[in-house]
């Protein structure tokens, strides 16, 4: 998806579900080139090759939330692991007191 699709797709999408109001401070910087909900996308700030800053961009999205990812699914394995000693745990004192 090319960024003026992106972006007014994003636009649309925010009249049907509105942005949180912890999202104010950020909705008004972006609004300065009409990213916000029923705003149409001004394509006047994007400059020199748009395409290639585009795809470049969203490399260095993808390889940042996958390294967040991993630390996000290292905590929630290692959640899930003690949670589930605790379960067992309680189930074993429960079956030696019974």
């Amino acid at each position: 998806m090319d960024p003026i699709t992106f972006f007014n797709k994003a636009n649309e999408l925010m009249v049907k579900n509105s942005p949180a109001a912890a999202d104010k401070e950020m909705l008004e910087k972006i609004a300065a080139v009409n990213i916000g909900p029923g705003m149409e996308f001004d394509t006047s700030v994007l400059t020199g090759d748009v395409a290639e800053n585009w795809k470049t961009m969203l490399t260095e999205i993808r390889l940042k939330l996958i390294k967040e990812g991993q630390k996000f699914s290292k905590s929630l394995v290692s959640g899930t692991i003690l949670v589930n000693r605790s379960e067992i745990s309680i189930q074993n004192m429960l079956i030696v007191h019974w």
